[in-house]
């Protein structure tokens, strides 16, 4: 995806490889998230199983969807549902 659409996707968007590192980002991400430069930073403990899944998945064709606990920028945990494609 050309970068400078991705920053203006109206909803929190990371793009990331499968090591989890953040290749890019929406600007409404900054709202959400304190800056970080690997997905790994916010994701809860508990859900870091998952995220190994969907990214092991996301080489098919279909979208892997999943909720997610992330730690947002006011360090709270929140359920997101999060989709790799």
């Amino acid at each position: 995806m050309d970068t400078d659409i991705a920053t203006w996707i109206p909803i929190p968007y990371f793009q990331i490889n499968q090591e989890g590192t953040i290749l890019n980002s929406s600007n409404r991400t900054h709202s959400y998230f304190y800056p970080t430069s690997n997905i790994w930073h916010i994701v809860h403990k508990e859900d870091r199983n998952k995220v190994i899944l969907m990214l092991s998945q996301s080489t098919n064709s279909q979208p892997v969807t999943e909720y997610l606990v992330l730690q947002t920028s006011n360090k709270l945990f929140v359920n997101f549902k999060c989709t790799i494609q």
